[in-house]
């Protein structure tokens, strides 16, 4: 059976979007797996060509299960991101410190983190994050704008 055959029985076309919907195996972000890699990058080689070395294939539908070739096109990582933000998917930039939708910790914890003479793994244990975030505060590689 051809790539192409064994590609087309794993996708199936929705109506009203025009999207063709993957239901072979997922990387688990809602991103098709064929083949060791993405589906969608799959889609483009069978319909257009090689992926030029550093170019990502980006879904014009938003829809990370699509495959449809004519939903997809080439850009860098610039213009990725840039289309995240474009269609207000992703902020232009991380809110830092407090602000940031997956922090743990405040500024004034940082600071203090900063100033013990504790070990890590005690740190890690009494802010409730792995000893791996500590170092990272400690030597300024998280929390880097205070």
């Amino acid at each position: 059976m051809s790539l192409w055959a064994r590609f087309d029985r794993l996708y199936i076309p929705e109506p009203n979007s025009g999207c063709w919907i993957w239901i072979g195996p997922s990387v688990g972000n809602g991103y098709g797996a064929f083949c060791g890699t993405y589906a969608h990058r799959v889609a483009w080689e069978l319909a257009y060509d090689r992926i030029p070395e550093g170019l990502f294939v980006c879904h014009k539908c938003d829809a990370p299960p699509c495959v449809n070739p004519r939903h997809l096109f080439l850009g860098t990582a610039k213009d990725n991101q840039g289309d995240s933000v474009a269609k207000g998917r992703k902020r232009s930039a991380p809110s830092p410190g407090e602000k940031h939708w997956k922090a743990k910790l405040s500024e004034k914890q940082v600071w203090e983190i900063r100033a013990s003479n504790k070990t890590l793994s005690e740190l890690g244990k009494i802010y409730g994050v792995h000893l791996a975030t500590i170092g990272k505060v400690k030597r300024y590689k998280l929390w880097t704008h205070i």
